[in-house]
């Protein structure tokens, strides 16, 4: 079976059902869930980047900012 939905909420639903697993890092996991561990074989690494276009100068104290915060609150995460 194969669950698809459009809302994380969703996805999130089904697997507390018991409906299933899904792959996803552990940002936003319910406190109910827990990772299956060695059920699986490993998923993988998962690269995470922000791409800026240095045209837009206007905006470019917003974006480097955007960018500063967004680094640091997926640092933790993404070092587990």
């Amino acid at each position: 079976m194969v669950f698809v939905s459009h809302s994380l909420s969703g996805i999130w639903a089904a697997v507390q059902a018991g409906l299933g697993l899904t792959i996803r890092t552990r940002i936003g996991m319910p406190g109910n869930l827990r990772p299956a561990g060695g059920l699986l074989p490993a998923p993988g690494s998962l690269a995470v980047s922000l791409r800026q276009t240095p045209r837009e100068e206007h905006h470019s104290a917003a974006v480097a900012l955007l960018g500063e915060l967004m680094t640091e609150a997926l640092q933790g995460w993404l070092d587990r």
